[in-house]
């Protein structure tokens, strides 16, 4: 194949995955919203298998964590305490989904507010607002 086929190729596989991630009620957050809901952080149907599954394995990974803290509390090691900063940035985001599950029904409405708004803005099809949100 030549490179200019390979090239094509690829963006048209970039292209369907982009489109995939598209939510037309959600327009600027539909790719963040998609992966939300993959991980089931974002759990609008609480009363599906799948979801509740997603749930519970969010709280044991919760609940390891805290057990890795306080293991490390009790019996102070040098080494417990290196495996704990390294990983950081991992421990930060089961800290940020702990606040996310525990504020579900805020952030569920600031992001059905948040899409309210930009949908109204893009129908109003002024072409200054139309240059800002297409640019």
């Amino acid at each position: 194949k030549s490179n200019g086929r390979i090239y094509t190729d690829r963006m048209v596989k970039l292209a369907k995955l982009l489109k995939f991630l598209e939510d037309l009620k959600h327009p600027c957050l539909g790719p963040h919203i998609r992966c939300l809901k993959f991980l089931g952080i974002l759990h609008p149907d609480t009363k599906s298998i799948r979801i509740r599954l997603k749930l519970a394995f969010i709280y044991f990974t919760i609940l390891f964590f805290i057990s890795q803290y306080i293991k490390c509390l009790i019996h102070f090691n040098v080494e417990s305490l290196k495996l704990i900063l390294q990983y950081a940035p991992f421990h930060m985001g089961v800290v940020k989904t702990c606040f996310f599950q525990k504020d579900h029904k805020n952030w569920e409405r600031l992001i059905n507010f948040i899409s309210t708004v930009e949908l109204r803005e893009i129908s109003k099809k002024d072409k200054q607002q139309d240059g800002i949100i297409n640019a």
